[in-house]
């Protein structure tokens, strides 16, 4: 093919860059089933050392993360004062992970009666975490980033994937630091609030 004339008078030729139709947005839900396809693909068992979530009955391993509005939450602070609730999901943006967010949001009233805090944890960003927790309107709980080093807190808890992000999984931790309660959900599902009350509650006739 033809191009455009050098300085010498000499025809140059153009090479071919072949262009790929993309539509204008892609949305987060399709992103995260393209990485969830492609960790079934090509994920190698070796490439990454695989747990099994922590038992019942563990003592729920501290962290330190930082949480959308730049607080970092040390689990250890609510030792002997809260419960806490971790719910680890994959990945912001994703229209499943925004259902789990507002049912632990609708479920809030309930958590602060059973004198239980809740952190929704995943591997985005501090600033992402941030401006999701905005689009959903949910200032009820912590949103907290395990971004930094990538998925920490989740491989601790044995619950981060091969493709690089967090299970759907719920943890209920009483007041001593030790798990009580203890569940991998479908990464397509929401988990029941009402099982993960019963678990809060539960711990007020320990």
């Amino acid at each position: 093919m033809l191009g455009n004339k050098t300085q010498h008078g000499d025809w140059k030729k153009e090479k071919h860059v072949p262009v790929i139709d993309c539509p204008d947005k892609v949305r987060a839900d399709e992103l995260f089933e393209v990485k969830v396809s492609l960790g079934k693909e090509i994920a190698h068992p070796n490439t990454m050392e695989r747990k099994e979530p922590l038992a019942v009955g563990s003592e729920a391993p501290d962290f330190a993360l930082q949480a959308a509005g730049g607080k970092t939450i040390h689990l250890r602070e609510y030792r002997g004062s809260k419960n806490v609730v971790l719910a680890f999901h994959p990945l912001a943006w994703t229209s499943g992970c925004a259902a789990e967010m507002q049912a632990l949001d609708d479920a809030m009233p309930q958590f602060g009666r059973l004198n239980t805090q809740v952190l929704g944890i995943s591997v985005d960003s501090v600033p992402s975490k941030k401006a999701w927790a905005e689009s959903l309107g949910i200032e009820s709980f912590r949103f907290v980033s395990d971004f930094w080093p990538h998925g920490e807190v989740a491989k601790r808890y044995g619950v981060l994937r091969e493709e690089g992000f967090a299970e759907r999984a719920i943890f209920v931790i009483d007041m001593q630091g030790v798990i009580r309660f203890a569940k991998v959900y479908p990464v397509k599902e929401v988990p029941p609030m009402e099982e993960v009350l019963e678990a809060a509650q539960a711990l007020e006739t320990r």
